[in-house]
């Protein structure tokens, strides 16, 4: 074989190794980036459900105490904010309205706890399982979401991939979703008040 031909051979070996590397590179991208897509989804799939029981949750407590109708209009604006953030797409208005609205939502369970009268009912007891529920697969929908992000957010950093990345018009970054200071403490219940 002769030095030209040898190198040409070389060459395309290079460009087919270059071509396998970003191939590889952009099908990571692409995984990633659908892994934080359908973990977001997840999370505004249960942030949905969430409102759903939240209207069946204030009829049983709406005039409970003087501070339940504050307590019930910040649910409300939390839950009119996350509704025009999801109409819109603005995924950084949901996390601030899915704080809000658990921030609001500790309230109201606190102002339930001090009312015994409804936690005797059936029907509460077994709503109040439910948003708890409910809150437990918000919370690891979060966190699914927010290791997805991580994965992505590291992995679009690193070289090759940051180039590919840049190239393809993929997102430098994806934003984690957080919660405000203390909206993601549940607090203590206690049904046996005596």
């Amino acid at each position: 074989m002769s030095l030209r031909k040898k190198t040409i051979f070389i060459f395309l070996i290079i460009i087919v190794l270059i071509g396998f590397s970003f191939i590889s590179g952009y099908n990571s991208l692409v995984e990633a980036d659908e892994t934080v897509s359908q973990n977001e989804s997840q999370v505004i799939i249960r942030l949905n459900q969430r409102q759903a029981q939240i209207d069946q949750l204030l009829p049983t407590v709406i005039g409970l105490q003087n501070h339940a109708e504050e307590i019930y209009n910040k649910i409300t604006s939390a839950r009119a904010a996350y509704s025009t953030a999801r109409n819109t797409g603005d995924i950084e208005g949901m996390i601030a309205a899915d704080a809000e609205e658990a921030t609001a939502i500790n309230q109201l369970l606190i102002v339930i706890e001090d009312n015994p009268d409804i936690q005797a009912t059936p029907a509460f007891l077994n709503l109040m399982d439910t948003i708890s529920g409910m809150e437990s697969a918000i919370a690891q929908a979060r966190k699914d979401y927010n290791d997805s992000v991580a994965l992505y957010n590291k992995s679009v950093k690193k070289i090759p991939k940051i180039f590919y990345a840049s190239m393809l018009g993929f997102d430098r970054e994806k934003p984690y979703w957080r919660m405000n200071d203390g909206a993601d403490e549940i607090p203590q219940i206690n049904f046996n008040n005596n």
